[in-house]
């Protein structure tokens, strides 16, 4: 007969079931946080400075209209669509962005659950581009 140490037989078997439960946990933890749902994060309402600055910001956006520059603007749930005019290509792409840029600032105060803007061909309908303050402007 050969002689047999129950001491490392229980070792090796308090070992698989440490790790088995450990794994356990492991996939548990891993699947319980899979399974919530990312939520956006929560924009917070508007400043007080920004509410002022909101008549200054509808002047500059009729100016645009006025030049050409923006035909209209739809309000479309999060994503507002602005419809640009003749005058929109003949802008430098850092004046474009400032521009669309000040249209976004108007619409995110008015409602903070705007993300951006898609950007529109006036004429063809055709989406152009987005403008987020993640990605700032992009043109396709």
């Amino acid at each position: 007969m050969q002689p047999t140490s129950t001491s490392s037989q229980v070792t090796g078997c308090t070992a698989f079931i440490g790790l088995t439960v450990g794994a356990f946990v492991f996939v548990w933890l891993w699947f319980s946080a899979c399974s919530e749902p990312s939520k956006p994060p929560q924009k917070k309402a508007a400043s007080a400075e920004d509410i002022r600055k909101q008549p200054e910001r509808q002047a500059f956006i009729d100016s645009l209209v006025a030049q050409q520059f923006i035909l209209r603007v739809e309000k479309t749930g999060s994503t507002p669509r602005v419809y640009v005019g003749t005058a929109f290509p003949g802008v430098p792409f850092h004046d474009k962005q400032t521009f669309l840029g000040v249209v976004l600032a108007y619409h995110e105060t008015a409602d903070p659950n705007v993300l951006g803007l898609a950007i529109h061909d006036g004429f063809t309908g055709r989406e152009i581009g987005t403008l987020t303050r993640s990605w700032g402007l992009r043109l396709k």
